[in-house]
């Protein structure tokens, strides 16, 4: 009997003996380290028939208590009390167990061990995007969900958390209460150049001015075009400016062309800023070819200016060149020369009669002139002048030299000069006077370069469009681009 009944007695003491505990102590699976600091809220139940504090400490060197709460629980009463623990020294980033006694004013201790994880800023909560996959940009507001993780036995009262980027800002004050996953609203702007893709998005989370985590997500903003042409034509005596600009309202790159058709004579008075990337001869025909890479919100503009302004007003000084020089370098004299053979001698000499005749063509009349002439193959002086006589004669070994002095000739007027010598097997060369031919060559040149003048100013194109006629052209695989045309 005594044997059966044993087991049963040694229960009912052991039951007793639980029950005879004073206090209780609980403490949470993990708490998160902020700024060097835990926080551990212990729960204290008095099982006790009377009032009771405890006393609490650390048994470790790498946390030190720097505060405690109210510490005194009431008979039959639970009380959470807070144990403000500090790291001693700069910590490392894992979790740490720390050795806790309480013990009783009574005597009785318990010791627990409680788990303080320090983390890095970034890996503290669990956040995942809700919606939407993409932001759109054009849009004035885009509603941006969040959820958020709290797995710590943390109670993260009055947070707030900041959404930034370089695109976007946001703030928003929550509470996560311990192992809590709570869902939140966002409304953000966004710039309407910001750029497609996807931007690196920090998200702040401060408690009491400390910050609690620093984490990112990735936010993705959705692509749109908007690229637009602004032309513009400037207008002068003959200039003519034409101002093409290309512009990305869009937020992402664009690949543009830009194409121009020039005859050939525009081409030679014609010059662009930039130059372009590419030139083909179509026809007889210049197509020019510019390959544009527009950045969100860039614009590039290309002028095209055709001058014949300066050209012509070159040509002009050159004609008024030519014809200064023609008119200082032209002589207003001619002369004519004609040989006769008056009589033949024995032993070959010959009398010759040479006239010369000078010619003023000029407008006004020409003094001081001198004539000199040479006779070739005789050293006698001349035996005849009917008109005017040398007034010097000079002997060379290959025969005579004359001076005749003129004081003056009229306008349209002419003098003659004659003279008769002997001379052995003459033979007298006389050249004709060029001053007719020169002229009339001079006032080709002259009509040329009007006609030329004439031609490049009636042959000005005066509209710059786009030119359809290469259409095709530009879409063949050599001037093939990615992006937007």
């Amino acid at each position: 009997m005594l044997k059966r009944t044993l087991p049963l007695i040694m229960f009912l003491l052991l039951i007793f003996a639980v029950r005879a505990e004073p206090f209780e102590v609980s403490v949470p699976e993990s708490i998160l380290a902020i700024e060097g600091q835990a926080i551990i809220p212990l729960s204290i139940t008095n099982m006790q028939a009377f009032n009771d504090e405890y006393i609490i400490s650390a048994l470790d060197f790498n946390w030190l208590i720097d505060s405690i709460s109210d510490s005194n629980v009431l008979q039959g009463q639970t009380r959470t009390v807070n144990v403000l623990l500090k790291a001693s020294q700069d910590i490392e980033t894992k979790s740490y167990g720390i050795k806790i006694k309480i013990k009783s004013l009574s005597g009785k201790e318990i010791e627990k061990i409680a788990r303080i994880d320090v983390k890095n800023p970034g890996e503290v909560f669990r956040i995942k995007i809700l919606g939407p996959e993409v932001l759109d940009p054009r849009k004035d507001t885009n509603k941006l969900s969040l959820q958020f993780e709290n797995v710590y036995d943390n109670d993260f009262g009055n947070m707030t958390i900041i959404l930034q980027s370089s695109a976007l800002s946001d703030t928003k004050s929550i509470t996560l209460s311990p192992r809590e996953i709570r869902q939140d609203e966002f409304t953000i702007e966004i710039p309407a150049e910001t750029q497609e893709g996807d931007h690196l998005t920090n998200v702040l989370f401060y408690q009491d001015n400390k910050l609690v985590a620093n984490q990112t997500i990735m936010l993705k903003i959705s692509q749109y075009a908007g690229v637009r042409e602004v032309s513009s034509e400037e207008k002068s005596i003959l200039i003519d400016k034409e101002i093409v600009k290309r512009i990305n309202d869009g937020n992402a790159i664009s690949f543009q062309k830009y194409v121009k058709t020039l005859t050939f004579t525009e081409k030679l008075f014609t010059s662009t800023s930039p130059v372009p990337d590419d030139m083909q001869k179509s026809e007889g025909n210049y197509v020019l070819v510019w390959d544009i890479r527009l950045e969100p919100g860039q614009e590039k503009e290309i002028v095209i200016t055709t001058n014949y302004r300066n050209p012509l007003i070159i040509l002009i000084l050159a004609i008024i060149l030519i014809v200064i020089i023609y008119f200082r370098l032209k002589k207003d004299i001619i002369i004519n020369k004609k040989a006769l053979i008056v009589s033949n001698e024995r032993g070959g000499i010959s009398k010759i009669k040479v006239n010369i005749v000078l010619y003023n063509k000029g407008k006004k009349a020409i003094n001081n002139i001198k004539l000199m002439e040479r006779v070739p193959g005789t050293h006698e002086d001349p035996s005849e002048f009917t008109t005017l006589k040398p007034f010097k004669i000079t002997k060379w070994a290959t025969g005579l030299s004359m001076i005749w002095k003129i004081d003056s000739i009229a306008s349209i007027a002419s003098n003659t000069c004659s003279v008769c010598s002997g001379q052995e097997n003459s033979n007298i060369k006389i050249k004709k006077h060029k001053d007719k031919k020169m002229m009339e060559l001079y006032q080709k040149i002259v009509l040329i370069a009007i006609g030329i003048a004439a031609f490049l100013i009636f042959t000005r194109k005066k509209d710059t469009k786009f030119d359809k006629e290469y259409y095709d052209m530009l879409n063949s695989e050599k001037y093939k681009v990615k992006g937007q045309y």
